[in-house]
């Protein structure tokens, strides 16, 4: 009767321990008016430069912000992001990323490559990365999802919407609420063999 409570007490530590974790933050981006590999008509599908702002079009003024959460909360919708460059055909890592992209006083290197796929004129890419912001804040790593749209083809304009989120961290009570979960079920084992 008591490993049966043990074991309950066990299982309902853990259920609440790997349910419970902090929230990612997020914000949300889309713009048009996008060049691969230089030309604005050109084909998404084979392309491996991006390019966000160039003199062509001005200033990257046609970023949109949305739902920023977190450490984004304070990044007001239209802010401009310095960004320029998608460069797939770079090495990675922190010395030569595929992508920085600065919004106030964060930025986000791009140093993976998760993911590269392309379906209906549509091209989804998901890159990791790491959060870097102003002097005593801690970096983060984080995802960065793209996808880059040209309804009709190449031919057409090239648009994009992408989320930057960080990573879900656990909170230490559910890490202590895992712990306690763990060191219950080792101790009903030990007991049951015991006896």
């Amino acid at each position: 009767m008591k490993l049966g409570k043990v074991l309950f007490a066990t299982a309902l530590a853990l259920t609440l321990g790997l349910g419970s974790s902090a929230n990612a933050d997020s914000i949300g981006f889309n713009a048009s008016e996008i060049t691969a590999d230089g030309d604005p008509l050109g084909p998404i599908d084979g392309a491996t430069v991006f390019t966000f702002a160039t003199d062509l079009f001005g200033p990257d003024t046609q970023v949109t912000v949305d739902n920023p959460t977190g450490i984004f909360a304070s990044i007001a919708e239209g802010t401009e992001i310095a960004s320029s460059v998608l460069d797939l055909a770079a090495a990675g890592g922190e010395a030569d990323p595929y992508l920085t992209l600065t919004l106030n006083q964060y930025s986000f290197l791009a140093t993976g490559l998760i993911s590269d796929l392309f379906e209906n004129n549509g091209r989804l890419i998901t890159f990791t990365g790491v959060i870097n912001g102003p002097p005593g804040f801690d970096p983060l790593a984080a995802e960065f999802v793209i996808s880059f749209t040209q309804a009709g083809g190449p031919g057409n304009t090239i648009s994009y919407s992408g989320t930057l989120a960080t990573a879900v961290i656990p909170e230490p009570t559910s890490v202590a609420m895992l712990a306690i979960g763990g060191l219950g079920l080792a101790f009903a084992a030990r007991r049951r063999r015991a006896l």
